[in-house]
């Protein structure tokens, strides 16, 4: 029978290697590469137009506007012009759940509309929507909701703080959706090939709102010729 400081000291080893790993995993996490894939593309530039109803805080002139659009020009990427006006066609989109509903959009262009009445959460404040889910984009739509909120877990009363520019980082987000075709960053892989760790936090392209950040590794520019 092992005497207990025999015990004690065989479950401070086992504490301690847990915890070296954990913090291992952590620390791997930070610093191996991840992966921000190209789910869709279009043949040329894509013009944006800022809807009629898209709501204030996401119009063309706001300061996350012009930041959203600042940081894809500084990688390469542009829209053929920005416009303002009505959006009166409307196709059919699918959320995460698969829910299906109708969002305005037109051939050539990325509308940037309001969505009202959707159950906004931290996970994700603004949607893209593209007529592919691989391959040539016609049309894309960038859905927001009318302002931006923090996420409460109505069982646990705890909140999920957005980011201090969060309108900013949501506008940016949809744009490398539904402008560069990215899909949501891939964290490092632990099994090469089989199961990688979650989106890196701080990267654009995390797709959970309060986690995302101005990152930007593993997205690459526009192909060549895009402007």
């Amino acid at each position: 029978m092992m005497s207990i400081k025999t015990q004690k000291t065989i479950g401070l080893i086992v504490g301690l290697s847990f915890t070296a790993i954990v913090l291992a995993m952590i620390i791997y996490g930070l610093v191996a590469p991840s992966h921000t894939p190209v789910e869709t593309e279009w043949e040329s530039a894509p013009v944006l137009r800022v809807c009629s109803d898209a709501p204030d805080w996401a119009q063309s002139g706001t300061e996350a506007f012009d930041e959203a659009v600042a940081f894809w020009i500084d990688h390469g990427w542009r829209f053929k012009a920005i416009e303002k006006g009505p959006c009166n066609k409307l196709c059919t989109g699918f959320d995460e759940a698969g829910k299906e509903f109708e969002i305005a959009c037109e051939e050539g262009v990325v509308t940037l509309t309001v969505l009202s009445g959707r159950a906004w959460t931290d996970e994700h404040q603004g949607v893209c929507v593209t007529s592919a889910d691989e391959g040539p984009i016609t049309w894309g739509a960038i859905g927001v909701p009318p302002y931006l909120d923090s996420a409460i877990d109505w069982e646990t009363g705890e909140s999920d703080f957005l980011p201090k520019d969060a309108e900013a980082l949501v506008l940016a987000h949809e744009m490398g959706h539904c402008l560069a075709g990215l899909g949501h960053n891939i964290g490092p892989a632990v099994i090469p090939g089989c199961a990688t760790m979650d989106s890196k936090p701080g990267h654009l392209m995390n797709p959970y709102t309060g986690k995302t950040g101005w990152g930007d590794e593993g997205i690459k520019g526009p192909p060549e010729g895009w402007e």
